[in-house]
């Protein structure tokens, strides 16, 4: 079995599009996916099975104001029963 795990990128717009569609029954612009993985502060991890996306990881980093520090939110983790 062949499986990883990677972080997308804005070339890969078209593909968290894609996964937006399959995982949550939803449509979003490219242009929007495309903002917000152009956005440092965004990660979208994707988990690759076979070369299929079988699961994703959504987190962005916090700026906080009593502190120097970010936190990291995340907020959504999402995985399809996968054979």
């Amino acid at each position: 079995m062949n499986a990883g795990v990677r972080r997308l990128t804005p070339g890969d717009a078209a593909a968290a599009k894609e996964l937006v569609r399959s995982f949550h029954s939803r449509t979003v612009s490219e242009a929007h996916v495309r903002d917000l993985l152009s956005d440092p502060a965004n990660i979208l991890l994707v988990a690759e099975s076979a070369g299929e996306t079988v699961g994703f990881a959504w987190a962005h980093w916090l700026g906080r104001l009593a502190r120097e520090r970010q936190h990291l939110a995340r907020p959504e983790t999402v995985t399809e029963e996968h054979p």
